[in-house]
């Protein structure tokens, strides 16, 4: 199986003055772990002057075959120094993979 990944991006807002990170963890849909990618949890972080955009990279597995669209979300949890807003709480993504 060849790997490719997906990326989805955090962003914050506002001022602050002391690092801060908050876990992220995937949950099956119809995408499975470990087949279909084979992180399942991880961290985002800041430190105190960085700001914008950081991104949670998942690996997705491609076995070479063409296959129905998958999904799998993405959950934010466990922020440490920071508050993370409800309607940022979690997405899903959503992968196809197709082969020629």
């Amino acid at each position: 199986e060849s790997e490719k990944q997906v990326q989805i991006p955090v962003s914050v807002s506002g001022s602050r003055s002391t690092p801060f990170r908050v876990f992220w963890r995937a949950i099956d849909d119809t995408a499975k772990y470990p087949d279909d990618y084979p992180i399942r949890e991880g961290v985002v972080e800041w430190n105190s002057t960085s700001d914008g955009t950081r991104f949670i990279t998942v690996p997705v597995n491609d076995d070479g075959e063409e296959e129905e669209t998958e999904r799998f979300r993405i959950e934010l949890y466990d922020a440490q120094g920071a508050n993370i807003s409800r309607t940022a709480f979690a997405c899903t993504v959503t992968v196809s993979l197709l082969t020629k």
